[in-house]
């Protein structure tokens, strides 16, 4: 059953612009290809920090997880961006970037 892959994190956004992050986490991120594309994920803090993940590159059994920070209102120049291949470390990562766009207030 498909499901929101980051419910269990506290974002602490302003808002969820977008979020089509939902996969069957019983399932191998192998199989679930034609739900990873390049806009996965979006959220926007109160500050004018944005999170945003994708799939890089779209429905590729050899793509990973792209995950950038921008802080910046005027351009998209994220401040720090990683890219991971499993479930496991994409909410690593973004338990990070939460607590950095919080530190960036």
């Amino acid at each position: 059953m498909q499901q929101h892959v980051l419910t269990d994190i506290d974002v602490r956004t302003d808002r969820i612009t977008y979020d089509e992050l939902l996969l069957d986490l019983s399932v191998p991120l192998e199989s679930q290809l034609q739900q990873l594309n390049q806009d996965l994920f979006q959220a926007e803090f109160p500050n004018g920090c944005v999170l945003d993940i994708g799939w890089y590159a779209s429905f590729s059994p050899n793509g990973e997880f792209r995950i950038a920070l921008n802080c910046s209102s005027e351009r998209w120049e994220p401040i720090t961006q990683r890219r991971r291949r499993t479930l496991v470390e994409l909410k690593s990562i973004v338990k990070e970037f939460v607590a950095l766009a919080a530190a960036n207030g």
